[in-house]
C-alpha cells in the first residue's frame, strides 16, 4: 500500500490507463498515462505502461524510449525485486527486434535472463532472435520445452524446423 500511495498508482489516470490496456484500447491508455506522467514523471510503472501501449500500437521507437526511461528509474531505485526490470528488458528487446537492432536486443535479453534464468518468455525471445541460426534457435526452444513441455510456441517452432 505504501508503494501504491508513494507512486500515486491509485491515481485515476493510472487506473484508467491500466484498464484501457486490459481492454485493448491502447490509444486511450497512452493518453491517460501521459496525463499521469505530467504529474508523476518518476514512476517507472507509468513509463512501462506507456511503453507497453506504444509497443502494442507498433510504435517501436516511442515504446523504446519509454522502456529506457522505465529502466533508468528502476535501476536508480531502491527496489529489491528484480522481476520488473526483467520484464522491461524483455519488452524493450521486442521493440529493438522490430527496429532490426538485433545486437542491442540480444544484450537486453541476456540481461533479463541473468535476472530470471527460467523465464520462458525471455528464452523464447532469444530463440526468435536467433531464427537465422537454426541450431542456436532450436537450443533455446528446446530449453523452453524442458521448463514447460506444453509451450505452444516452442512446439510450433521446433515442429517447423523438423518438417
Amino acid at each position: 500500500l505504501k508503494t501504491i500511495s508513494e507512486q500515486a498508482l491509485d491515481d485515476e489516470f493510472f487506473q484508467k490507463a491500466y484498464k484501457y490496456i486490459d481492454l485493448g484500447e491502447e490509444e486511450k491508455a497512452a493518453e491517460s498515462i501521459k496525463l499521469f506522467l505530467r504529474k508523476n514523471p518518476k514512476v517507472w510503472n507509468a513509463w512501462f505502461l506507456l511503453g507497453w501501449a506504444l509497443r502494442r500500437m507498433s510504435r517501436w521507437e516511442d515504446a523504446r524510449s519509454s522502456f529506457l526511461k522505465a529502466i533508468e528509474l528502476l535501476e536508480n531505485s531502491e527496489i529489491s525485486d528484480k522481476e520488473p526490470l526483467c520484464d522491461v528488458y524483455n519488452e524493450l528487446a521486442i521493440c529493438l527486434m522490430e527496429l532490426k537492432l538485433f545486437d542491442e536486443a540480444e544484450k537486453y535479453l541476456i540481461n533479463a535472463l541473468s535476472l530470471d534464468s527460467e523465464n520462458i518468455k525471455i528464452i523464447s525471445n532469444l530463440g526468435t532472435l536467433k531464427q537465422g541460426k537454426q541450431e542456436e534457435a532450436e537450443a533455446f526452444f528446446r530449453t523452453v520445452l524442458e521448463i514447460n513441455p506444453d509451450d505452444k510456441i516452442a512446439l510450433s517452432v521446433l515442429g517447423k524446423y523438423q518438417a
